[in-house]
């Protein structure tokens, strides 16, 4: 019996190496590994594909996609057609009376240099008054006669009744006005009322509260802040007096007296009447509620268009 033969090694280049044939027995052969073995052909998978974002997957599929069919609705479902949304314009009166603040400050102005001239004004001509009546009435000399007496009387009481005129002035004069807002109700929109601090005669006094139950029954003379026109530039010419020409130029009695005439000047104001409470006036420089507001609240009479 012929017993087979295998050859170990596989050569290396074209010559051929001779190796001796070794008899095979199944007994004595070990086994072959597992890795040396042939691996079967396994088909390619088709690779995915991931997003970044881990809720939305994409699959590279290889058969395409079925369509889904619509099915038709059991019931018909009725429509109805969107509603016009229009913006409802509110005014300043509604701004105001819808607001959540108990009390709102629309105006403001303290005028310290005028309460000052005025009161020092008035001060002069009552000092005046007693001494004219302590020189010439009451400790007048013998002999002085009947109609100095008669003319100095008739001068303390001019003087005395320019006093009391001057001192009430600022009582005319609006320091604060407050706006109070009044909720809207099914029958009428929102509004508001107003509480107007005017001065009293002395100004140690507490101030004077005036109720207006609305803002239709306040009515200004003009409007306080009117349109801004365009002017030129000023131009500043260099001062070439001595130190002492500006000095007298400051404290003359006519720069003084000028000071003081605008100081007490009353052209800075506007009238403004109330419905069954009377005129009052308030300054041009004081502070107004969203600058122009007290002009589109209130009743302007001479206003201008432009």
């Amino acid at each position: 019996m012929k017993i087979p033969t295998i050859q170990y090694g596989i050569p290396r280049s074209t010559d051929t190496i001779s190796t001796p044939s070794l008899p095979i027995d199944s007994r004595t052969m070990p086994p072959i590994p597992r890795f040396l073995l042939p691996r079967p052909f396994l088909p390619s998978r088709p690779s995915r594909i991931f997003t970044r974002n881990p809720f939305c997957l994409t699959r590279n599929a290889s058969t395409n996609s079925k369509k889904l069919k619509k099915r038709a609705p059991d019931k018909n479902i009725k429509t109805t057609s969107p509603l016009s949304q229009t913006g409802k314009h509110f005014s300043l009166i509604e701004s105001l009376g819808n607001s959540n603040c108990p009390a709102i400050t629309l105006y403001t102005c303290h005028n310290r240099k005028f309460l000052l001239s005025c009161y020092g004004l008035s001060s002069a001509m009552l000092a005046w008054s007693c001494y004219t009546y302590h020189t010439n009435i009451a400790n007048s000399r013998p002999g002085l006669p009947a109609w100095v007496t008669k003319v100095s009387w008739g001068s303390i009481a001019i003087m005395t009744g320019m006093a009391v005129a001057v001192a009430y002035f600022p009582t005319r004069l609006i320091h604060t006005i407050y706006a109070h807002p009044i909720p809207a109700t099914v029958s009428r929109s929102a509004s508001i009322s107003l509480t107007l601090h005017r001065r009293p005669i002395l100004p140690i006094l507490p101030m004077k509260r005036l109720r207006v139950a609305s803002p239709g029954m306040v009515t200004l003379e003009e409007p306080i802040s009117p349109a801004i026109r365009s002017m030129a530039k000023p131009v500043v010419a260099e001062d070439k007096r001595a130190g002492w020409q500006k000095v007298w130029g400051k404290i003359s009695p006519t720069k003084i007296f000028a000071r003081a005439m605008n100081d007490i000047s009353t052209s800075g104001f506007i009238l403004m009447k109330v419905e069954g409470l009377g005129s009052y006036r308030i300054h041009k420089d004081g502070w107004v509620w969203e600058r122009r507001g007290l002009d589109r609240i209130f009743k302007v009479r001479n206003a201008v268009q432009i």
